[in-house]
């Protein structure tokens, strides 16, 4: 269960992430939270240097009342850049915005990961700069 899950995940960050490491979690709902309360107890244990990532998958095109209240949920658990933390896909979406975008400085997520608070159209892509090092895609 999602609670279980984040507690395990603060219990690695706590002993064995390194402090040089970004610590992100990343949720992945197809629906509603069954457990929302003990979800958010289990959030408020977390420190406040974890970056938390939603995103809210949709099987169609157009959302039913059910995906917006998963996406509602959702929004509550990200860290407090929601437009730079959330997303709201169809299905078919997953891969090339999220999955494959974490380390991609030039997309929202990658962005964040890799800088903070700065936009992701701030950042040229790496084929750009004249070294690896330079475009730090060699930091993960």
């Amino acid at each position: 269960d999602l609670e279980k899950s984040i507690d395990q995940a603060r219990s690695v960050f706590a002993s064995q992430s390194p402090t040089t490491r970004k610590q992100v979690l990343l949720f992945i709902a197809t629906g509603k939270l069954t457990d929302e309360s003990r979800v958010k107890v289990a959030m408020s244990k977390l420190s406040p240097t974890v970056a938390v990532f939603g995103v809210a998958l949709r099987r169609l095109s157009s959302r039913t009342p059910d995906d917006n209240m998963a996406a509602d949920q959702l929004k509550t658990l990200v860290s407090f850049a929601l437009d730079k933390h959330f997303q709201d896909l169809q299905i078919d979406e997953l891969n090339a915005n999220v999955l494959h975008a974490l380390c991609d400085q030039t997309k929202t997520f990658g962005a964040q990961i890799l800088y903070g608070e700065t936009a992701a159209h701030d950042h040229s892509p790496c084929a750009t700069y004249a070294a690896a090092s330079d475009c730090r895609a060699d930091t993960w």
